[in-house]
Protein backbone atom coordinates (compact mmCIF):
# COMPACT_ATOMS: atom_id res chain seq x y z
CA UNK A 1 0.00 0.00 0.00
CA UNK A 2 2.73 2.04 0.62
CA UNK A 3 4.73 1.80 -2.61
CA UNK A 4 1.06 1.80 -4.08
CA UNK A 5 1.39 5.72 -2.55
CA UNK A 6 4.49 6.55 -3.33
CA UNK A 7 4.28 5.54 -7.10
CA UNK A 8 0.59 7.23 -7.29
CA UNK A 9 0.72 10.35 -5.54
CA UNK A 10 4.68 10.91 -4.73
CA UNK A 11 7.20 10.44 -1.72
CA UNK A 12 5.48 12.90 0.24
CA UNK A 13 2.23 11.13 0.11
CA UNK A 14 3.49 7.88 1.10
CA UNK A 15 5.91 8.89 4.00
CA UNK A 16 2.78 10.83 5.60
CA UNK A 17 0.70 7.58 5.17
CA UNK A 18 3.84 5.52 7.08
CA UNK A 19 3.80 7.77 9.93
CA UNK A 20 -0.32 7.78 10.32
CA UNK A 21 -0.52 4.10 10.05
CA UNK A 22 3.06 3.79 12.67
CA UNK A 23 0.86 5.87 14.70
CA UNK A 24 -1.63 3.95 14.56
CA UNK A 25 -0.34 0.26 14.83
CA UNK A 26 1.82 1.50 17.69
CA UNK A 27 -1.29 2.07 19.50
CA UNK A 28 -1.88 -1.23 19.07
CA UNK A 29 1.01 -2.59 20.42
CA UNK A 30 0.79 -0.72 23.39
CA UNK A 31 -2.67 -2.38 24.50
CA UNK A 32 -1.05 -5.99 23.58
CA UNK A 33 -3.41 -6.13 20.69
CA UNK A 34 -0.77 -7.42 18.40
CA UNK A 35 2.80 -8.52 19.10
CA UNK A 36 5.13 -5.89 17.13
CA UNK A 37 3.82 -2.54 14.48
CA UNK A 38 4.55 -3.99 11.24
CA UNK A 39 4.92 -0.93 9.32
CA UNK A 40 8.20 -0.36 11.20
CA UNK A 41 10.07 -2.77 8.75
CA UNK A 42 8.32 -1.12 5.69
CA UNK A 43 9.98 1.14 3.33
CA UNK A 44 8.86 4.49 1.60
CA UNK A 45 11.69 3.50 -0.79
CA UNK A 46 11.56 0.92 -3.34
CA UNK A 47 12.73 -2.10 -2.29
CA UNK A 48 15.64 -4.45 -3.82
CA UNK A 49 13.98 -5.98 -6.78
CA UNK A 50 12.35 -2.91 -7.59
CA UNK A 51 16.15 -1.54 -8.01
CA UNK A 52 16.21 -3.41 -11.77
CA UNK A 53 14.38 -0.54 -13.34
CA UNK A 54 16.39 2.13 -16.06
CA UNK A 55 16.35 4.99 -13.57
CA UNK A 56 18.81 3.18 -11.32
CA UNK A 57 20.85 1.95 -13.91
CA UNK A 58 21.21 5.75 -15.20
CA UNK A 59 21.94 7.20 -11.52
CA UNK A 60 24.13 3.60 -10.43
CA UNK A 61 27.83 2.99 -11.62
CA UNK A 62 27.87 -0.45 -13.11
CA UNK A 63 30.38 -2.10 -10.50
CA UNK A 64 27.40 -1.36 -7.82
CA UNK A 65 24.81 -2.84 -9.86
CA UNK A 66 26.78 -5.91 -10.02
CA UNK A 67 27.47 -5.81 -6.41
CA UNK A 68 24.37 -5.55 -5.36
CA UNK A 69 22.93 -7.95 -7.70
CA UNK A 70 25.43 -10.46 -6.72
CA UNK A 71 24.14 -9.52 -2.72
CA UNK A 72 20.38 -9.92 -3.18
CA UNK A 73 21.25 -13.28 -4.68
CA UNK A 74 22.44 -14.11 -1.62
CA UNK A 75 20.08 -12.70 0.88
CA UNK A 76 17.29 -14.89 1.72
CA UNK A 77 14.80 -11.99 1.14
CA UNK A 78 13.86 -9.32 -0.41
CA UNK A 79 16.68 -7.12 1.72
CA UNK A 80 20.34 -7.04 0.06
CA UNK A 81 21.63 -6.05 3.26
CA UNK A 82 19.20 -7.63 5.57
CA UNK A 83 19.49 -8.02 9.89
CA UNK A 84 20.05 -11.77 10.85
CA UNK A 85 16.82 -12.05 11.54
CA UNK A 86 16.24 -11.48 7.69
CA UNK A 87 14.24 -8.28 8.06
CA UNK A 88 15.09 -4.66 7.34
CA UNK A 89 18.20 -3.59 9.32
CA UNK A 90 17.89 -0.82 12.24
CA UNK A 91 19.84 1.89 11.08
CA UNK A 92 22.08 2.82 14.24
CA UNK A 93 23.27 -1.20 14.19
CA UNK A 94 24.03 -0.38 10.70
CA UNK A 95 26.17 2.31 11.80
CA UNK A 96 27.59 0.59 14.27
CA UNK A 97 28.88 -2.39 11.90
CA UNK A 98 30.09 0.41 9.56
CA UNK A 99 32.58 1.88 12.48
CA UNK A 100 33.64 -1.41 12.71
CA UNK A 101 34.23 -2.40 9.36
CA UNK A 102 36.17 1.27 9.10
CA UNK A 103 37.56 1.26 12.17
CA UNK A 104 41.50 0.71 11.14
CA UNK A 105 41.35 2.63 7.91
CA UNK A 106 41.58 6.30 6.60
CA UNK A 107 37.64 6.18 6.94
CA UNK A 108 37.85 5.50 10.76
CA UNK A 109 35.34 8.33 12.72
CA UNK A 110 33.63 9.41 9.54
CA UNK A 111 30.21 9.82 9.41
CA UNK A 112 28.37 7.64 7.08
CA UNK A 113 26.17 10.42 6.20
CA UNK A 114 29.69 12.30 4.73
CA UNK A 115 29.97 9.67 2.09
CA UNK A 116 27.08 11.55 0.32
CA UNK A 117 29.46 14.44 0.75
CA UNK A 118 31.92 13.04 -0.71
CA UNK A 119 30.05 11.40 -3.60
CA UNK A 120 28.87 15.30 -4.02
CA UNK A 121 32.51 16.64 -4.14
CA UNK A 122 33.17 14.32 -6.45
CA UNK A 123 30.72 15.13 -8.94
CA UNK A 124 31.32 18.80 -8.77
CA UNK A 125 34.90 18.13 -9.47
CA UNK A 126 33.85 16.30 -12.58
CA UNK A 127 31.65 19.58 -13.49
CA UNK A 128 28.40 18.31 -13.05
CA UNK A 129 25.70 20.94 -12.64
CA UNK A 130 24.33 21.59 -9.00
CA UNK A 131 20.99 20.56 -10.57
CA UNK A 132 22.68 17.17 -11.72
CA UNK A 133 23.98 16.85 -8.26
CA UNK A 134 20.94 16.96 -6.59
CA UNK A 135 19.10 14.92 -8.70
CA UNK A 136 21.69 12.30 -7.88
CA UNK A 137 20.85 12.87 -4.26
CA UNK A 138 17.65 12.73 -4.59
CA UNK A 139 17.29 16.30 -3.73
CA UNK A 140 14.13 18.10 -4.55
CA UNK A 141 15.62 22.03 -4.10
CA UNK A 142 18.92 22.44 -5.73
CA UNK A 143 19.63 25.04 -2.66
CA UNK A 144 19.54 22.08 -0.33
CA UNK A 145 22.36 20.63 -2.73
CA UNK A 146 24.62 23.73 -3.08
CA UNK A 147 23.85 25.17 1.19
CA UNK A 148 25.26 21.42 2.43
CA UNK A 149 27.18 19.23 -0.06
CA UNK A 150 28.82 21.65 -2.26
CA UNK A 151 32.16 23.53 -1.19
CA UNK A 152 31.93 26.74 -1.95
CA UNK A 153 34.98 28.05 -4.10
CA UNK A 154 37.96 29.94 -1.95
CA UNK A 155 39.37 31.82 -4.93
CA UNK A 156 37.33 33.84 -6.90
CA UNK A 157 39.19 33.57 -9.77
CA UNK A 158 36.34 33.59 -12.51
CA UNK A 159 35.14 36.44 -10.69
CA UNK A 160 38.40 38.75 -10.71
CA UNK A 161 38.32 37.48 -14.21
CA UNK A 162 35.27 38.89 -15.34
CA UNK A 163 35.96 42.44 -13.43
CA UNK A 164 38.80 42.50 -15.01
CA UNK A 165 36.78 43.71 -18.57
CA UNK A 166 35.72 45.99 -16.38
CA UNK A 167 39.31 48.02 -16.10
CA UNK A 168 39.62 51.30 -17.47
CA UNK A 169 41.37 51.53 -21.00
CA UNK A 170 44.31 53.42 -21.18
CA UNK A 171 42.21 56.26 -23.68
CA UNK A 172 39.86 56.53 -20.71
CA UNK A 173 42.98 58.52 -19.07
Amino acid sequence: MICELRDRSGPGTAKHAKVVLSGLLGLAVRYDAIDSNPVRELSDRPVAHELQGEHAHDQTPGWVIELLRRRHDESAGPWVFPSTRGTLRDPDNTRKQLREVVGDSVWEGLHPHAFRHLVATRLDAKGLSAREIADYLGHERVSMTQDVYLARGTTGAAAAAAMDMLAPSESDG
